[in-house]
This record gives C-alpha cells, sequence and structure tokens, in this order.
C-alpha cells in the first residue's frame, strides 16, 4: 500500500508538471514580438518590421531621378525599385519619432534626425541664415520617391538654432521632416547634392521577429522546477518513512 501511495503522489506531480508546461506554452504563443531596430550595412538599410532594403539616397545624391529611374549604375536590374512615398515615410516614422515638418521643428525631433543620419548620412551640409550665424547649421538627407507622376522629396533635416535667429525659435538644436510634392515633368531632371532617390527591393532574407522572455513565462518555467524539487523531495520522504517504520509508519497506517 505504500508503494502505492508513492505512485499515486508521483502521478499527482507529473500531472501538475503538465498543466503546468501548458500554461507556459499558453503564455509564450500570447508574447508580442520585440520591436526590431533597422539593420544597417554600409548604405544597405533593411527595416526589419516590413521586410524592407533600402539604398540610402545619399548613394544616388547630385544624380537627377530620370539618370536613376533609367537605370543609372543597373540598381534597377539588381531588383531594386523607385520607393513609394508611403514606403519611406512609414519607415521614417517608425524608426526615427514620427518626426513634425521642417516648417515647424521641434527640439524633440532632434534625436531623431542625428540618428537617421546616423544610418543614412548626411547629403548637404548647408547652412540656414534665417536661423542663426551657425556655420552649415542645416544639415539635410532628402531623396525622390515616386507615385505615378508625383515626385516626392522626403527625409530629415537638423537645424542648429542661435541668438540670432530671424524665426522664433528658441536657441538649441531641431529636428524635422523634409517632405514636398512636385511632378517629374517639372524637376525630374533636377541635379541637387542634397537630394538623392530612394531605392527599395524586398530583402533576400527577411530577420524574424525573436520573443523577448517575458516575467510570465520566467515564472512559469520556476513553478515546473519547483514542482520537479518537491516531486523529488516527497519520494524521498517516502522512502526515508519505509526504512525508519518498518512498514508501520505514517503512510501505511493511511494505506
Amino acid at each position: 500500500m505504500t508503494s502505492g501511495t508513492t505512485r499515486l503522489s508521483a502521478k499527482r506531480c507529473s500531472a501538475v508538471m503538465r498543466r503546468m508546461l501548458r500554461a507556459a506554452f499558453a503564455i509564450a504563443l500570447s508574447v508580442t514580438p520585440a520591436k526590431a531596430n533597422l539593420i544597417v550595412n554600409g548604405f544597405h538599410v533593411t527595416d526589419s518590421t516590413t521586410g524592407l532594403e533600402f539604398i540610402s539616397p545619399y548613394v544616388t545624391r547630385g544624380y537627377s531621378y530620370n539618370i536613376i529611374a533609367a537605370d543609372y549604375a543597373g540598381f534597377l536590374t539588381a531588383g531594386y525599385s523607385i520607393a513609394s512615398h508611403l514606403q519611406v515615410l512609414d519607415m521614417i516614422n517608425n524608426n526615427f519619432g514620427n518626426p513634425p515638418p521642417s516648417s515647424a521643428p521641434t527640439q524633440a525631433a532632434f534625436p531623431g534626425a542625428a540618428a537617421f543620419f546616423t544610418d543614412f548620412g548626411i547629403n548637404q551640409v548647408a547652412g540656414c541664415l534665417a536661423y542663426g550665424n551657425i556655420p552649415n547649421n542645416c544639415p539635410r538627407t532628402q531623396g525622390w520617391t515616386i507615385d505615378g507622376n508625383v515626385l516626392s522629396g522626403i527625409g530629415m533635416i537638423e537645424i542648429l538654432v542661435d541668438a540670432s535667429s530671424a524665426i522664433p525659435l528658441s536657441p538649441g538644436s531641431y529636428g524635422g521632416l523634409i517632405d514636398f510634392s512636385t511632378t517629374i515633368a517639372s524637376q525630374g531632371n533636377i541635379y541637387d547634392t542634397q537630394r538623392g532617390t530612394w531605392l527599395v527591393r524586398r530583402a533576400a532574407t527577411q530577420p524574424l521577429d525573436v520573443p523577448e522572455p517575458s516575467a510570465a513565462i520566467m515564472f512559469g518555467i520556476a513553478l515546473i522546477g519547483f514542482a520537479l524539487i518537491s516531486g523529488r523531495t516527497r519520494e524521498r520522504r517516502v522512502a526515508k518513512c519505509k526504512s525508519c517504520s518498518g512498514g508501520g509508519g505514517y503512510l501505511s497506517q493511511t494505506a
């Protein structure tokens, strides 16, 4: 009868562990994937959320949209296309803090602009006299996108403001989104060192979202470990009771 009690305890322990494993597995399935960052490889930048690989407009700065659209340097042959406005705008908003328009820059947007330049480079270091006398106080990077016949120049700008600014902004560092639209007929042949063309393709291997371990999962694992330890401790106590009571101990009395 004692051995029957021991087997029952082991069965109960096993059932508890199975329930805990099922609960931990259910929790794992409900974990939200970690937000992925941009993956930068030179001037190739992959958005692991969308699986889109961008070529920075820094690479094509100084070349007109029409030159790039005619497959300059073989980008289109290599599988790239000229990005749409929405593809670039979503990438910037999702990874660089949803910046305000450059006509209304904010200091809160400056870190996003600085991070954008770290990833995509600076096409042109230029001055904006309206914001003060700081030399080269308006670095910017932008590129053309295409939607039908509509060209959009989109990118980011940093603005360093001093006390002599003609625009009513407090001295400091600001950031903003450059975003304007025109047509191929109007500016398709314009060469500009501050502006290239956004090129994009589906990344060859889209990175997988990796779930972050949550406190709930770790707690579930701890419970499973506790159950295992408790089961082994119970079995040792049963064995000890059998050896010291000669079959007349608590287990035999309650069997």
